[in-house]
């Protein structure tokens, strides 16, 4: 009965009685079957890799939620990772589990003939230590623990001890070793009461830079690191309606030698209800519209992505939620994953009010960028003029691309502007506030994330890490609007790059999340399910000794769901797709229509592609994915361009000679 009191001690020690006492009659319950499994080799090793992947899933889970403070919690759960392997030697007719089970190496070294026989072990003596290891690293009342561990030691020696002393020598030698070793253990805890909490910060320093997660600066060129992972970060639904275009993380004002500065901008606690799940951020009355956002936070802190005009956010259980002037909204401590409804009115923000900083120049490029504003006449035009003639500017001359050259003497900005006229997001939110700045327009730098892809598996948006983004905060008639001169092509373009197994990784991601909601529960709050793991650990172990056969299962169907219609899917560029697909020339399945029209053109029987390629399907570009979309003159004239084209080939694409040979090809 001493490997199932031992279990016992080690639930009381971790706070899991039931899981304790559910592998203390599992292990117990072996001496009262009269039947004993027949097992191989091969189905010892099989048990031992799923230790092996129960070991690895315990490790990554405590260090992934828990930092460096996960190795107590590694700890304190090792005796399930190694229950298979135990229930296998205890439940068969071996009496104990070879090396080469335990070691890859002594398996391979058989397999090879180098070591003819690598003898074996009894599983229940490493067990028992390690139950007792494992109890060490509990949360229950340490006064007793040295008490149990003494009564477990003497059970265990007592069937040992040798007949040439009188128990009385014995017990007297025992009972000085385990005082002794209790002044050892005393000692060392207050070494370690001492030493722990500067390993641990030098751990957390080096290793997971556990800093405040709010950065008062950023440089240009971090976002452009993002953009190459398919990671994703969050998730968005919008009840009604589309969803939010830019989730706002943080702002900046001050530019300098390729870095924003934040400056001084300290954090001020927002207000709740009594439940601390109701957040004000700023006063006011309905309508509004409503974002529902689903985000992890980092070891339970990180900034929140909010749309911009915020007033309130629900349903958000943490214990502390504070709020810069520039609009940032932090979490200090909260749960691993918060899903919160935003309720927030565009344009209505809380960012502190503009002065001097904002229109401040860097003094290096302050010629730079007032001789570009002279030549734009910029100098004295409507604000909304002024914006509306420098979002065109970038629009009309410049492109977008991940990939940037190195300058022959010239800055990074300086030569995005005068020389490449290439870039990505940073560069154009970068310049664009630095222009609005030389036309005397209070403006600042913004970082956050885009919101653009919807998700069929998920049914709603989510967020990648490449979906980082950064744009202006533009001062106009007294609020602060958001203002992306980055053309609308840069989503597209990215997305074609995307790893092919990016389904497939999406799949497992959508599997972990909604793993981590079930973990978490509804409020926020860890739901100790770890111990239930005994349950169906030993339920696999049984299925999978009980037979060699195998037995498949008919797959179930997953409901479909029904994808909400994206905007832009009323442009009339389809009307140009219909009339290819009459043709015989349809857009493949799978391809962009970047991508699908470049080959068509490329065909000598075809005519009126470049057109398309060139003047139509960047507009439709915008219309899908910028965020102002096109309003309705711009819908008008870019209907009647694609009509004018139809007038011109689609009559004769359909039945020409050429839209035969097309066929036939």
């Amino acid at each position: 009965m001493l490997l199932g009191v031992t279990t016992l001690f080690w639930g009381w020690q971790n706070g899991a009685w039931l899981t304790g006492l559910s592998l203390a009659i599992l292990i117990e319950g072996a001496r009262l079957l009269p039947w004993r499994w027949e097992l191989d080799d091969q189905d010892f090793n099989r048990i031992a890799d799923l230790s092996a992947v129960l070991l690895l899933g315990l490790i990554y889970y405590q260090y992934d939620t828990h930092a460096v403070h996960g190795i107590f919690g590694t700890l304190r759960w090792l005796p399930l990772v190694l229950l298979p392997l135990l229930a296998a030697q205890i439940y068969s007719t071996r009496e104990g589990i070879r090396y080469s089970t335990l070691f890859i190496s002594i398996r391979r070294a058989e397999a090879r003939g180098r070591i003819v026989d690598g003898g074996e072990i009894d599983l229940r003596y490493p067990f028992l230590a390690l139950c007792l290891l494992s109890a060490s690293a509990g949360t229950a009342d340490r006064s007793r623990f040295y008490a149990g561990l003494c009564l477990l030691v003497v059970w265990a020696l007592w069937r040992f001890r040798s007949p040439r002393y009188s128990v009385i020598i014995w017990g007297g030698v025992l009972a000085f070793s385990l005082a002794l070793g209790m002044g050892i253990q005393t000692g060392i805890l207050k070494t370690r009461t001492a030493l722990e909490p500067i390993v641990l910060e030098w751990l957390q320093e080096r290793l997971w830079q556990m800093r405040d997660p709010y950065r008062t600066q950023t440089v240009i060129g971090e976002i452009g690191d993002f953009k190459t992972s398919d990671r994703i970060l969050m998730r968005v639904d919008a009840p009604r309606g589309a969803p939010p275009a830019l989730l706002r993380e943080a702002s900046y004002r001050t530019y300098s030698t390729g870095v924003w500065l934040a400056g001084s901008t300290g954090f001020s606690p927002l207000r709740s209800d009594i439940e601390g799940t109701s957040w004000v951020l700023q006063g006011g009355e309905g309508p509004f519209s409503r974002a529902n956002i689903s985000q992890r936070l980092r070891r339970g802190k990180g900034l929140l992505a909010l749309p911009g005009g915020t007033h309130r956010l629900e349903k958000l259980p943490v214990e502390e939620l504070k709020q810069n002037s520039l609009g940032a909204v932090t979490v200090s401590s909260g749960p691993d994953l918060v899903e919160y409804t935003a309720y927030y009115r565009p344009g209505e923000t809380v960012d502190l009010e503009a002065d001097e900083t904002d229109l401040q120049l860097p003094r290096r490029q302050r010629a730079l960028f007032m001789e570009l504003a002279d030549e734009l006449g910029l100098r004295g035009l409507d604000a909304e003029v002024a914006i509306a003639r420098v979002a065109a500017y970038f629009q009309r001359n410049f492109s977008y691309t991940l990939v940037q050259r190195r300058s022959q003497g010239l800055r990074p900005l300086a030569y995005f502007l005068q020389e490449s006229r290439r870039g990505h997001c940073e560069y154009f939110a970068t310049a664009t506030v630095l222009l609005l700045r030389a036309a005397s327009i209070p403006a600042r730098y913004a970082t956050g994330y885009s919101v653009q892809e919807y998700s069929t598996l998920e049914a709603r948006f989510i967020v990648r890490r490449r979906h980082a983004h950064s744009w202006a905060l533009v001062r106009v008639n007294g609020q602060w609007r958001d203002l992306d001169t980055t053309p609308a092509v840069w989503a597209p373009l990215e997305a074609e790059a995307a790893s092919g197994w990016e389904p497939f990784f999406d799949f497992f991601a959508w599997l972990r999340y909604r793993f981590t909601r079930w973990r978490v529960g509804e409020g926020g709050v860890e739901t100790g399910w770890l111990p239930w793991l005994a349950l169906p650990l030993l339920l696999l172990l049984i299925w999978r000794l009980r037979s060699t056969r195998r037995q498949t299962r008919a797959q179930a169907g997953l409901p479909s769901q029904r994808r909400p219609q994206p905007v832009g899917m009323d442009s009339d560029y389809y009307k140009i797709e219909t009339f290819l697909a009459a043709a015989g020339v349809a857009r493949p399945s799978g391809a962009t229509p970047q991508n699908w029209l470049r080959q068509l053109a490329e065909s000598p029987h075809l005519d009126g592609m470049d057109e398309v390629l060139k003047d139509i399907l960047p507009i439709h570009y915008r219309w899908r994915f910028d965020p102002q979309g096109l309003d309705e003159r711009a819908r008008e004239e870019f209907g009647r361009r694609v009509q004018a084209w139809l007038m011109r080939y689609a009559a004769g694409l359909g039945t020409g000679p050429a839209a035969r040979k097309e066929k036939s090809g």
